[in-house]
């Protein structure tokens, strides 16, 4: 994962371990985000692991 800074400062923010079940997105909620994507890329994963939900 990459931060990029907008225009707020770092959240010194620990690197995710893997094993938390959240998920997180933060940006303008405009077709251009894609966050499409990432709610099928989450449908996709929560089918392929039953057991996490």
């Amino acid at each position: 994962m990459t931060n990029i800074p907008v225009c707020c400062p770092d959240p010194n923010a620990e690197p995710s371990s893997g094993e938390s079940r959240i998920v997180r997105a933060a940006g303008r909620l405009t077709p251009t985000m894609r966050y499409d994507r990432l709610v099928n890329a989450f449908a996709e994963v929560a089918a392929a692991h039953p057991e996490a939900g």
